[in-house]
């Protein structure tokens, strides 16, 4: 099951879904270093996140670890 996570790939339109944010502010996320927000993988001139990291960078948050946005 790790393996699948692993491989799941969000859209920017999605990402901003899951965060209730429009997509502009996911760019601007991406964009500012100092959140540590996930870089994105471009496939074909699309942006698409790692599920897994995403996750990642939502715990880190919760737990204090990384900046707020």
């Amino acid at each position: 099951m790790a393996d699948l996570q692993e491989a799941r790939r969000l859209t920017t339109a999605r990402v901003a879904e899951r965060f209730d944010v429009v997509a502009r502010t996911v760019e601007r996320w991406e964009r500012d270093r100092r959140l540590g927000f996930p870089q994105p993988l471009k496939i074909h001139g699309r942006k698409y996140w790692k599920l897994a990291d995403i996750e990642n960078w939502e715990r880190a948050r919760a737990a204090g670890l990384a900046p707020a946005a």
